[in-house]
């Protein structure tokens, strides 16, 4: 049984290439939105690993595109519970904590991801490279501008769009897009002028 109890062991974890191939299916699948086709995949190569807490975040995420929120919630904890450090279970669990409206659990765990240096966390466990890592901490700051936006702090919520902007002067491999952060930030400084 893994530390979390998320999957009895039945062999190694995946190996890199194999975890390569699935992450091209997974991802063809989402974008397909084949959501039974995924599940199958997934619940198959669970059964040939043993503590890889990476298909786990992966389901999780399928849950949270298909908007169940809640389901995907208490994988992300589980995940979490094995492996704290993982930014990926953070940032879905962010994530999904934001959409059921829940901004205070959400915002801390997007601080903790804003505040992480991309040479560390690209490198470390569950770490995919420093250019990867720079973009989860670009978006982490680009959610916490949303989240500022919706509670009425303008200022705050200019400062980290423009962080977002400034991170992704380095190459960074971002979700979220810099035209919509210039948007946001036209909108807040018209907003602001019209305010005052």
């Amino acid at each position: 049984m893994s530390q979390g109890g998320l999957v009895k062991k039945r062999q190694d974890t995946l190996s890199d290439a194999e975890k390569r191939r699935i992450s091209k299916r997974i991802d063809a699948l989402f974008s397909a939105q084949q959501w039974s086709e995924l599940d199958q995949l997934i619940s198959e190569s669970l059964q040939g690993t043993s503590d890889d807490h990476w298909l786990h975040v992966r389901q999780a995420d399928a849950w949270y595109e298909q908007r169940k929120y809640s389901k995907a919630s208490r994988l992300y904890l589980k995940v979490l519970e094995s492996v704290p450090r993982c930014p990926l279970g953070r940032w879905g669990l962010a994530n999904a904590l934001m959409a059921r409206g829940n901004a205070d659990d959400a915002r801390k765990l997007f601080l903790s991801l804003a505040r992480q240096k991309p040479e560390v966390m690209g490198t470390r466990e569950c770490g995919e490279g420093v250019r990867w890592a720079r973009g989860l901490i670009a978006d982490a700051n680009f959610r916490l501008g949303q989240l500022e936006e919706r509670a009425g702090a303008r200022a705050a919520a200019r400062r980290r769009y423009q962080v977002y902007l400034r991170i992704l002067q380095r190459p960074a491999l971002s979700l979220e897009s810099r035209r919509e952060a210039n948007t946001r930030l036209r909108a807040l400084s018209l907003k602001g002028r019209a305010d005052g």
